[in-house]
């Protein structure tokens, strides 16, 4: 929740379980998206977005990526060193996080992050939950995520869905949208729905393969 700080779970009854708001005691940015693994962990993104003018209360001095086990409590940084980590998936078997990040701005702490441009990494994820070296990086301006069972990345863009391949980034097609759309999600009983938010609405298309669930 970027005005709160933290992640929260929505319970069946509609009531709110803080899951974590701090780390290392003190408070993140604006916790911005996230992803959840088969075995329960939450990796998420951490930019200033939801901060007045993107700095006014800042308590940490980067812009991070998180992984929190909520079963302990856990809390553990990944990676500070993106300018503005957004959207963030997972590979179909659990193996590679994806990772927007949607370029230089003026309100980060580092004047040489100001002008960098706006990408999507893959990162092997290693046998102790570190990150490894990217994979590959594709440069496109990407909002929110979701990956199908074959494990292509749909990335909401300017330019509408921008669909990556998993071996290499690159780009296969591109969807365009009435307006620009700012997250994705599959859903539907089958899972061939994927469902788009945009500026000012909600859109729907059918798709020939279902989403993932990381293993």
């Amino acid at each position: 929740r970027h005005g709160a700080r933290d992640l929260v779970r929505t319970e069946l009854d509609g009531a709110l379980t803080v899951l974590c708001e701090r780390y290392e005691g003190k408070r993140f940015n604006s916790p911005n998206d996230v992803a959840v693994k088969s075995d329960g962990t939450l990796w998420f993104t951490d930019p200033p977005w939801g901060l007045p003018r993107q700095r006014e209360g800042r308590e940490l001095d980067w812009n991070g990526v998180y992984r929190l086990d909520p079963s302990t409590g856990e809390v553990v940084l990944l990676s500070k060193e993106h300018t503005m980590p957004n959207g963030i998936g997972l590979s179909p078997d659990g193996q590679t996080l994806y990772l927007a990040d949607t370029g230089g701005h003026p309100s980060h702490p580092d004047p040489a992050r100001h002008e960098l441009p706006a990408v999507v990494t893959a990162y092997p994820i290693l046998a102790d939950g570190s990150l490894g070296a990217p994979r590959w990086q594709t440069p496109t301006r990407c909002d929110g995520m979701a990956i199908d069972r074959q494990g292509r990345i749909y990335t909401t863009s300017r330019e509408g869905i921008v669909v990556l391949d998993p071996t290499d980034g690159r780009i296969l097609t591109t969807l365009p949208m009435p307006e620009s759309p700012a997250n994705c999600t599959f859903g539907e009983s089958d899972g061939m729905t994927l469902f788009i938010t945009a500026r000012t609405s909600l859109y729907a298309i059918r798709t020939a393969v279902p989403g993932a669930r990381s293993r």
